[in-house]
């Protein structure tokens, strides 16, 4: 089905188009693609557009992908489902081009109305522009599985993000290491075995090693990483450390994908006292989101914890790209009962890094975690971090959580 989102694919199960047409249409299509190459590919399908297809091509460009199925998806066939992707991507490649010859940001990647283009441009004009304005309409190719997903290593390796580059432990990692300190049996860290997904470099698990620096005594750190040149970067990391701490660092012989890993520790009955992850469990729609802390829940020893944190809204990225799912609704300011402000339950997007991010107020994650039977133990926008991804980008809002499995069920 369509690669990677499954709240779209359910969206198809309820709708006419039968999968196994889809799923050999997208296979037929992929094949024409490999033969003909992307530019060849295109043209064709620009030039030898129907009604239907062009139609939905024009929805998708303008809406919300998962309202625009939600609408026309009892009456599309396999082929006008996939053409109309094609179609949105012929739009906006188009689109992209006039903005690389004129200069201007194309607004129609933009969906806050709070957003400056010309903030969003400064945020991508020191890296590499063309490269993200090739994902915009790439982006749609992706979406139904005739094109190969971005992998991570790729993003670090085309989008310049500094963030695998910084040696200085991330606040929310300290944070993680201090919090309870007073109560020596809620400390998250101290004397615990710990899990951390995403790790990057490794710079916050070093700092955690370090007892002179962070004050707390792990008793081992095993890691989970899906990048390559992470992994490297995590093992000249580990080599900066000094004494035995070092041998509590254990890092994965080679890349592992998060969900698979999760699932090899639950049948290994591996088990942990905390879980963490810094700017990773965002990437996924509610769905794999529940799916993911359900794997991590089962992984958790009675009473361990869930340490994370997320990009909150308006952060970078948020209103840039492909919108797939957005769910919020108006409610009353509190503060005089007339000013709408929006519930964010979850803003889903593509970004031009064909990466999939979604961003969420606390109450709908902390509604997530808890029809998990997670206890909420804190939760606040009240991480921040500075130059994250680039360089003089200044600082972003994190939604910071500390969740608990109880000690019986």
């Amino acid at each position: 089905m369509l690669q990677g989102i499954p709240s779209i694919d359910a969206v198809l199960r309820e709708g006419s188009v039968d999968p196994g047409e889809l799923v050999d249409y997208i296979g037929s299509l992929g094949s024409e693609l490999g033969d003909q190459g992307v530019d060849e590919f295109l043209k064709k399908a620009c030039d030898d557009k129907q009604a239907p297809a062009e139609n939905l091509g024009r929805e998708l460009v303008s809406g919300t992908v998962i309202d625009v199925l939600k609408k026309l998806g009892k009456v599309l066939t396999a082929e006008t489902l996939v053409n109309g992707f094609v179609l949105a991507a012929c739009e906006t490649r188009k689109k992209m081009e006039e903005f690389l010859n004129e200069g201007q940001f194309p607004t129609d990647l933009i969906h806050r109305s709070d957003l400056d283009p010309l903030g969003i441009e400064s945020t991508y004009g020191w890296i590499k522009k063309e490269w993200f304005l090739e994902n915009a309409w790439m982006n749609w190719l992706r979406i139904i599985g005739i094109v190969a997903p971005v992998d991570y290593e790729t993003v670090h390796n085309k989008a310049g993000y500094n963030l695998i580059e910084k040696s200085n432990h991330s606040d929310f990692s300290y944070f993680v290491a201090s919090y309870g300190r007073e109560f020596i049996n809620h400390m998250l860290l101290n004397n615990k075995d710990i899990l951390t997904i995403g790790g990057g470099n490794g710079r916050d698990e070093a700092f955690w090693a370090k007892k002179s620096e962070s004050r707390v005594d792990v008793n081992s750190i095993r890691m989970i990483e899906g990048s390559p040149s992470a992994l490297d970067l995590m093992r000249k990391t580990k080599q900066g450390i000094h004494g035995k701490n070092k041998e509590k660092l254990i890092i994965p012989d080679q890349p592992e994908e998060m969900f698979e890993a999760l699932r090899k520790m639950k049948e290994r009955g591996e088990t942990f006292d905390t879980i963490y992850g810094l700017s990773v469990f965002h990437y996924f729609d509610d769905h794999k989101f529940k799916e993911l802390f359900g794997l991590m829940k089962d992984c958790l020893r009675p009473g361990g914890y869930i340490a994370f944190s997320v990009k909150a809204p308006k952060t970078t990225f948020d209103g840039v790209g492909i919108p797939l799912i957005t769910l919020q609704e108006d409610l009353l300011s509190k503060l005089d009962g007339v000013a709408p402000t929006n519930r964010i339950h979850q803003r889903y997007f593509l970004n031009l890094d064909g990466q999939t991010r979604a961003f969420r107020d606390l109450d709908a994650i902390k509604d997530l975690v808890k029809s998990l039977g997670f206890e909420m133990v804190h939760f606040g926008l009240d991480g921040v971090e500075s130059d994250y991804e680039f360089s003089q980008q200044g600082e972003q809002y994190f939604a910071r959580f500390i969740i608990k499995k109880p000690k019986t069920v």
